[in-house]
């Protein structure tokens, strides 16, 4: 297998960022690795977890396509994967699994952007930004130039496009542009529960009964009908109170609802207990 360098955006992350890298560790064995975690000044114990387990950690002031682009220059390996702190690897082949999908013209793995579990939006044509796995070589014929304004001079830089709608929306037409093509990983909703993992008994605007029947609320799993990776989507909401009024500012949903299915997927994760899609239960 070829060289892999992993390259995590975190902030107040220490909820999933433990079981983010350890996971990665276990489940990637044997492949030449490299960890490099970019911290946007977090105030909880993100850099601490980080240091632990052998990542290397920069910090600094930095919007996410800014981030993206510095952990993207790091890498020397062949292959580049950015992702969020809340990704768990589930799968011991997700790295042949995503290497396979790797042809001679493609220089990007990446869930298709459908959204939030039962939630979902219509970006099937777009890449999530969650997990990207980049032909570095072939990724770096998409570089732009820019300029960062220091000390009254502007500064020039090449990066990638991650500062377009939704992070990663204006990668596609620049994928196809420089001849190339982008590999689009299947998303799946939580299993249902048996009984609803929670109850909103306050007004919340975009609340819907029938998501309290998802086993880890939003969260996902991915790819073509073999099982890789899940992410949770929310990571920050482990200090909300599980019986909390709060809505997320944006979704307009509650935040216990959040916490409460992103413990219940640490737990089962921890436990080896994770009920994954029955799609995908033929590939475990």
């Amino acid at each position: 297998m070829p060289s892999l360098f992993v390259g995590i955006t975190a902030w107040n992350s220490d909820w999933f960022l433990g079981d983010c890298i350890d996971s990665l560790r276990e489940k990637t064995k044997g492949h030449p690795l490299e960890i490099v975690v970019f911290d946007n000044h977090s105030n909880d114990g993100t850099v601490e977890i980080a240091k632990r387990r052998g990542a290397r950690v920069k910090i600094g002031n930095s919007s996410q396509g800014t981030a993206l682009n510095w952990l993207f220059a790091q890498s020397r390996a062949e292959l580049t994967l950015l992702i969020h702190a809340d990704v768990v690897f589930l799968s011991e082949n997700w790295f042949p699994i995503c290497y396979e999908a790797i042809s001679a013209n493609t220089v990007l793995v990446s869930p298709k952007d459908v959204g939030l579990g039962p939630m979902t939006r219509g970006y099937h044509d777009k890449p999530e930004s969650s997990f990207m796995l980049f032909h570095t070589r072939r990724a770096k014929r998409l570089l732009h130039w820019y300029r960062t304004q220091r000390f009254k001079i502007k500064w020039p830089w090449k990066g990638l496009n991650f500062y377009g709608p939704h992070v990663t929306h204006d990668l596609p037409n620049e994928i196809a542009a420089a001849g190339l093509t982008w590999e689009k990983m299947d998303v799946w909703e939580s299993p249902k529960a048996e009984n609803p993992i929670y109850r909103c008994d306050f007004p919340a605007a975009n609340w819907k009964p029938e998501y309290a029947a998802s086993e880890y609320g939003f969260g996902n799993f991915s790819l073509n009908g073999q099982l890789t990776h899940y992410h949770n989507w929310y990571n920050r909401v482990n200090n909300v109170a599980t019986d909390s009024t709060a809505v997320h500012p944006a979704d307009h949903l509650p935040l216990a609802f959040f916490r409460v299915y992103g413990e219940r997927f640490l737990k089962d994760y921890r436990a080896n207990l994770v009920k994954i899609p029955s799609e995908l239960r033929k590939s475990v």
